[in-house]
C-alpha cells in the first residue's frame, strides 16, 4: 500500500519512518514554504532515526513532494501530522482535492479531523480519523535525522462516522 504523509516536522518524519519500516511505500509531502525539510529527505532518499526500540536505522522514502494536492491523488491513505495552527490550511487543501473513498488520519491531536469534516461539509465520502497524541516524542536533530522516545500508555485513534463507515 502507498501512503502519503503530509508535514515535514518531527511527527511527520517519525510517522514516515514507522510506516516505511512496516513495509508501506511512503511519499512525504508538505507545503512549498517547508521545501527545505522535504528536500533534505529527497536528497538522501531516506529518514534516519535513533531511538531505543529501533536503535539507529534508516527508512527509505519512496517519493517526496512540495505539492500535497498532487501527492494525495489516488492514494488510499493520507496521514497528516502538522501543528494545530496548520490544520485549517491542510483541511482546506484536502477538502478541495480528496476523492471519495480515501482515508485521512490526523496524527497528533488538535482537532484536525473536525477541521476537515467542517471544510468538507459532507461533500465527499471519505474516512476521517484522529489520534489523541503523537505515538511518541520526536525531535529533528539534523537534515532527515530524528530521535524519538516512546510514550507510556499508547495512542488512541477515533474515527468520525460517515455514510460509508458508520460507527
Amino acid at each position: 500500500m502507498n501512503v502519503v504523509v503530509l508535514g515535514s516536522g518531527a511527527g511527520a518524519l517519525s510517522c514516515s519512518v514507522e510506516l516505511s519500516l512496516a513495509g508501506y511505500q511512503v511519499t512525504l509531502a508538505d507545503l512549498p514554504q517547508f521545501a527545505a525539510n522535504v528536500e533534505a529527505v529527497a536528497e538522501r532518499g531516506e529518514i534516519r532515526l535513533k531511538c531505543p526500540w529501533h536503535g539507529e536505522t534508516a527508512a527509505p522514502i519512496a517519493a517526496t513532494s512540495t505539492d500535497p494536492a498532487t501527492a494525495i491523488k489516488g492514494q488510499e491513505l493520507i496521514v497528516v501530522s502538522v501543528p494545530a495552527f496548520g490544520h485549517d490550511a491542510f483541511a482546506a487543501l484536502l477538502a478541495e482535492n480528496l476523492e471519495d473513498g480515501q482515508g485521512v488520519l490526523w496524527v497528533g491531536e488538535g482537532g484536525g479531523a473536525l477541521a476537515l469534516a467542517s471544510a468538507l461539509r459532507g461533500a465527499k465520502k471519505v474516512h476521517i480519523a484522529e489520534t489523541n497524541s503523537l505515538p511518541y516524542g520526536a525531535r529533528v536533530r539534523g537534515p532527515a535525522l530524528i530521535t524519538a522516545s516512546r510514550k507510556a500508555g499508547g495512542t488512541l485513534v477515533s474515527g468520525l462516522p460517515n455514510a460509508g463507515n458508520p460507527l
